[in-house]
């Protein structure tokens, strides 16, 4: 008997598309404004949080396009392409690739919407760790870091020896 339910991938696609609407809201909201910086606080001028503002509403408009076109496609089971258990278990197992893969795009939109807010808050490019300036290569390359460097190995570090 199959595991799934016709419900459970009707919860599924309610689910991502709640993620996706919040999100869009979200973006619909981060409109630029001016940035008041405070003394010792972020250093980079408008221009410069501007151009890393229209990385990551880039990379943010590209992950909300892509999840939008795959959700459907990417949760349906149809018992017609499923005519034994080995096909079945094939396409379970890549249902639960998709679900990964979505999860970690989920994760990096998360980190994107606080990385717009650092910007909006006049904090963006300030290392949540050690509170210093994150390296201006480092911000083009990901512009959602929020670690500098040597934090984000100090981190992966930790990770591998307590993972």
């Amino acid at each position: 008997m199959h595991p799934y339910h016709k419900n459970d991938f009707q919860k599924l696609q309610k689910f991502f598309f709640l993620i996706l609407t919040k999100t869009l809201e979200s973006s619909k909201r981060h409109k630029f404004q001016n940035i008041n910086q405070k003394e010792g606080e972020n250093t980079m001028d408008s221009k410069t949080l501007s151009n890393y503002k229209a990385l990551l509403l880039k990379e943010k408009k590209r992950l909300l396009h892509h999840a939008n076109e795959r959700i459907v496609s990417e949760f349906v089971l149809s018992q017609e392409d499923l005519p034994d258990e080995t096909d079945l278990a094939a396409s379970e197992n890549q249902q639960s690739l998709a679900l990964s893969l979505r999860d970690r795009e989920y994760k990096l939109l998360v980190r994107i919407e606080k990385a717009l807010e650092k910007i909006k808050e006049g904090n963006f490019g300030i290392c949540e760790e050690c509170e210093e300036q994150i390296e201006t290569r480092r911000l083009e390359a990901r512009p959602m870091s929020n670690l500098c460097i040597s934090c984000q190995e100090q981190e992966e570090h930790l990770t591998k020896i307590y993972a």
